[in-house]
């Protein structure tokens, strides 16, 4: 137990540390040893733990997307805005990284998976509705493009640093939701 424990509080103060450093130098630049000074662990620890820098940068995303992929899960129910809300809460306890991840100089794989998990959940969610396992072809453009839409809404939201209140955003996907309401139950 207590070496999970301190396994776990290792590799957090090397994620930790790489993402402040992130906030200012290029991933291929930053060296092992200004992230173990920073993160006030040894080289050595390091690579018990990670082969290399890009090791420990696929760990954090993945660990973001474990994270992100289990919102919904953990949901006591389906409710719609209840889901945004968590999606939102997630993201702001996780402003560094997801503003490193979703910056448009960062690496655009992030963005293509946080759509693409944004977009299955939605999906989960519209079956849970709907009762159903399967869904028409046109509902599931409907289902691409309404998640589009919010993704779109996130981005924009996580790029001007959060200016908006959670609900504002919530709000605004509120009223977008709405507005497609009639073209998906007609």
């Amino acid at each position: 137990m207590k070496t999970d424990r301190r396994t776990e509080k290792t590799e957090n103060a090397f994620k930790r540390a790489l993402l402040q450093l992130l906030e200012t130098k290029e991933l291929d630049k930053i060296t092992i040893s200004e992230l173990s000074e920073m993160a006030d662990v040894s080289r050595m620890a390091f690579y018990y733990h990670y082969q290399d820098i890009f090791h420990l940068y696929q760990d954090l995303e993945e660990t973001f997307f474990a994270e992100f992929s289990n919102l919904y899960h953990k949901a006591e129910s389906h409710n719609y805005r209840d889901n945004m809300s968590r999606i939102m809460t997630f993201l702001q306890k996780n402003a560094n990284a997801v503003k490193h991840f979703a910056s448009k100089s960062g690496d655009n794989s992030f963005r293509t998976r946080f759509a693409a998990t944004l977009e299955n959940q939605f999906r989960e969610i519209v079956m849970y509705e709907m009762g159903t396992t399967e869904l028409t072809d046109h509902l599931d453009y409907m289902i691409t493009y309404h998640s589009a839409g919010i993704y779109a809404v996130y981005m924009k939201w996580i790029e001007s640093d959060f200016s908006w209140s959670n609900e504002q955003v919530l709000d605004l996907i509120r009223e977008i939701d709405e507005a497609c309401d009639s073209l998906y139950y007609h």
